[in-house]
Parts: structure tokens; sequence; C-alpha cells
């Protein structure tokens, strides 16, 4: 085989496991056996380091070319009159390039959802019910809600999951339970007989049932546990 003369696309069609008898390089790779002399690794032949690690003799340059010349009637012009508002979600993906015993990355499944609230239809009230049930996910530096998904096995899975808790959360926060409007109402006839430094800290309690809740500055409420001493 003369290397000169030599289709290596057609011999390397695809990944494979080392053949040194059909690649002419001078590799050696390994550890040194103890009972030799010299200070060489082992040669090619019969050389279980170089057949366990990925290679890439299938993309020379020659392959690569060829490739992009069969993808390029596939490809289209980048659109010029993209409008980025239209578009509000982005996902974020990495894929990852290493020498290691398998091609898989763990980092390769993670994916980031990243949005703006102000690209979404929100109004006051369900813009602070989204911040507050997604805690620390929200940056009120920029403005934007940021899901991290990486439980599931693939990467399709966690952007589909991400998706979802993206649809849950948005649905969520346009729905008005009976006791927000109660509690909203408390609050409002509350704070108007109350001076304007006192209205930031006030306590709001109110009593459902025979049970006591505290309700914050968003109508969220909690329940208190009272303990009585005899």
């Amino acid at each position: 085989m003369k290397p000169e003369s030599t289709d290596w696309p057609s011999v390397f069609s695809g990944p494979q496991t080392y053949n040194p008898a059909i690649i002419p390089v001078f590799l050696r790779m390994g550890r040194r056996k103890h009972n030799r002399l010299d200070n060489f690794p082992q040669r090619t032949m019969a050389n279980l380091e170089l057949m366990k690690i990925p290679n890439f003799f299938h993309l020379s340059p020659p392959a690569i070319e060829r490739h992009c010349q069969a993808l390029k009637p596939l490809c289209k012009p980048w659109p010029k009159d993209l409008d980025p508002s239209l578009r509000p979600l982005r996902v974020i993906t990495r894929n990852y390039l290493f020498a290691g015993p398998s091609l898989h990355h763990p980092g390769s499944k993670k994916v980031k959802l990243q949005v703006f609230l102000k690209d979404l239809i929100l109004d006051d009230h369900a813009r602070t019910k989204l911040i507050e049930l997604v805690g620390e996910r929200y940056n009120p530096v920029d403005d934007s809600l940021t899901i991290i998904t990486d439980r599931c096995p693939t990467r399709q899975q966690n952007k589909d999951y991400a998706l979802y808790l993206m649809t849950v959360l948005y649905n969520e926060a346009w729905k008005i339970e009976p006791w927000e409007t109660e509690a909203s109402n408390e609050i409002s006839d509350d704070e108007s007989d109350e001076p304007i430094r006192k209205r930031r800290n006030a306590i709001r309690l109110r009593l459902v049932g025979d049970e006591l809740y505290r309700f914050n500055k968003y109508g969220k409420g909690f329940k208190l546990h009272v303990k009585v001493k005899v």
C-alpha cells in the first residue's frame, strides 16, 4: 500500500480499531517491559494499548473535505432578517472531545435553558408568583430565568424535561387560587391604615379554620405552630 496514491477515506470509511497492517505510521506506545534491555515501548504489532483508545484516522483532511463537499448542497445561508426577540428561549448544550476509554462524556447530557422574563407575557401577579416559584434560579440583575437539567440519561430527555418544567411554571404562575385573592384583599386593607414605615415589616396573620397562617408580601401563606405553656 502506497500512502501517496491510497484513497484514505475509502480505507477508513468510519471509526474502527487501530490496525497496524494498513496504517503506514511507525508508532510505539505502552509501558516498557521489565525483561527487555532497551528503553523503547512496545511496537504497533499486537499492541493492546493502541487498540484500547479511540483514533481519528477516519477524519483525515481529505475525508473532512469530502464530507464538506457532500453536505454543502444541503446547507442554507443564515437568515439576515432574523429577530432574536421572536425566540426568547435559549437552549445551551456542550460537546466534548477528549481522550478516554469512551466517547461519551457525562457532561454532554447537561442542558441549560435560559429565558428573560421581559420576553414572556406576564402581568404583575404572574411575574411575582413565577419569581417565588423558581427561587434562586431567577437572576434579578439581568432579569433572566435559568433551568438546568442533567438527571436524565440522554440530552434530548433533559431538553424535553427542561421545556416541561418551563411550561408548568408558566401555567402555574397565571393561576390565581382563592386564598391568594382573599390574602391580597386583607393585606391591602391592613396596609392602608398603617404608616409607611410599618408596612415594610408588617406581620400579616390570618386564622384559617382552626389554624394560624402568616402571609408574606407576595401573599404566600405559612402555617404557624403555637405552643401553649401550662
